[in-house]
């Protein structure tokens, strides 16, 4: 590799790294009042599908590790459904709401606060990874996080994977007037009306 090339490198990493901080400090500011946003109908019918897209990739009894699981949408399920569930999350808040409700609802999983690109994982630990609407929204380079999930995948297992569609409505939105989901959402109720 050329000077340049592991510069780039090198700087590549140090904002991956930066954007992973500011990612973990976004999500601990809304780890609270996070579950909030699934009263929204759109993302009630958004969650009916992916869980039926879950439901067919599982069995009782799978291995699953829940990448970027936050407060736990997905990891309920998986462990309603029967999976041994480990779920990993770079929010220490996240993952201190998800621990409470694992208590209250007196379920019994493994969680880390761990970063996707370096899972703490032995090769060939899970029979299912699922990271739906996780890490991928925010990486600006995905392939390490894959092969990561790869790395951890047993033989003939399954990885489930579901990003934001960039040209989705909400996210268009967010993106472009830089709003937060409950300011979007009071102006479409509002009808559209930007005051």
């Amino acid at each position: 590799l050329s000077k340049k090339r592991i510069g780039l490198l090198f700087m590549d990493s140090i904002c991956q790294r930066n954007k992973i901080s500011s990612t973990a400090e976004g999500y601990d500011s809304l780890a609270e009042e996070w579950d909030r946003r699934y009263e929204n109908p759109t993302i009630r019918y958004r969650r009916s599908i992916e869980f039926d897209v879950i439901s067919k990739n599982i069995k009782k009894g799978d291995k699953v590790l829940d990448v970027g699981c936050g407060s736990g949408r997905h990891t309920f399920f998986l462990l309603e459904k029967g999976c041994n569930v480990t779920g990993i999350d770079i929010s220490p808040k996240m993952l201190e709401v998800l621990k409470r409700k694992v208590k209250e609802r007196k379920y019994s999983l493994s969680l880390f606060l761990a970063d996707c690109n370096n899972l703490p994982f032995e090769p060939e630990s899970f029979d299912v990874v699922v990271s739906i609407y996780g890490p991928f929204t925010h990486l600006r380079n995905s392939v390490s996080c894959i092969q990561e999930m790869m790395r951890v995948l047993k033989r003939g297992g399954k990885i489930i994977v579901g990003v934001e569609n960039k040209w989705a409505l909400l996210p268009l939105i967010r993106r472009v007037l830089k709003f937060e989901w409950s300011k979007i959402i009071m102006l479409l109720r509002e009808g559209g009306k930007f005051t």
